[in-house]
């Protein structure tokens, strides 16, 4: 095969990539504003989840020690990941100040004096979350808290239209969590935006037109 002809094959797939990203931007965009809105999150773990997939939620509970995910290693390593290794991305649960298990910690807090006090058997289980995140903030393992903090906001889109959880990371979280229904979960991309017109029409005319425009040259090397 001639360098052109390769030239050409290349153009028709990242025409096609092009185009198949542009749609996939513009069905998780799809009826979501630019501005996100105002959402709370103990509304949505009682199943009240606004149709608009911009979202900004007011302060919760982020559980990075139950957090799952992908890390870069070279095909021939067998080492472990330790705190230096790259991750692509992380999923980590958050939960609302009203949620069951929080408002069971506060009871007992209140009635041993501190969670350090609370005997092992009364230590309340968490078997249900509504939204997990997903995040890139994290460069290398070693940036993941490894226990709960408090988030005062957190701003994304929701991406179950284009996005799933891949069954390895659905069998951490329901090793983690008993009981969980992965299928159920929302998937919020943290910080992530919808893409306007422009952007989502820019690649769908844009990546069609390179693959078409690939596919027409190879037709005409073809017939000269």
């Amino acid at each position: 095969m001639s360098r052109i002809s390769r030239f050409m094959i290349v153009l028709v797939v990242l025409g096609g990539m092009l185009a198949f990203f542009g749609f996939q931007e513009w069905r998780v965009s799809k009826g979501s504003t630019a501005k996100p809105i105002a959402v709370e999150l103990i509304d949505v773990e009682a199943g009240k989840a606004p149709e608009n997939n911009h979202w900004k939620l007011g302060e919760s509970v982020a559980l990075y020690n139950a957090c799952v995910y992908e890390y870069e290693q070279s095909k021939y390593s067998n080492a472990e990941p330790d705190g230096e290794t790259k991750i692509n991305y992380c999923y980590y649960p958050i939960i609302s100040k009203g949620h069951p298990f929080l408002v069971q910690l506060s009871t007992l807090v209140d009635k041993h004096g501190s969670i350090e006090a609370i005997p092992e058997a009364e230590v309340p289980a968490i078997n249900n979350f509504a939204v997990l995140v997903k995040s890139r903030k994290f460069k290398v393992l070693g940036d993941i808290p490894n226990d709960w903090d408090v988030v005062p906001t957190t701003q994304g889109l929701v991406i179950n239209r284009i996005a799933s959880l891949d069954k390895k990371e659905a069998d951490l979280l329901k090793n983690g969590f008993p009981g969980l229904n992965t299928d159920k979960l929302l998937l919020l991309e943290f910080d992530r935006r919808p893409a306007s017109i422009v952007k989502i029409g820019g690649m769908m005319v844009g990546g069609a037109m390179l693959a078409l425009g690939g596919v027409a040259a190879m037709f005409a090397k073809r017939n000269a």
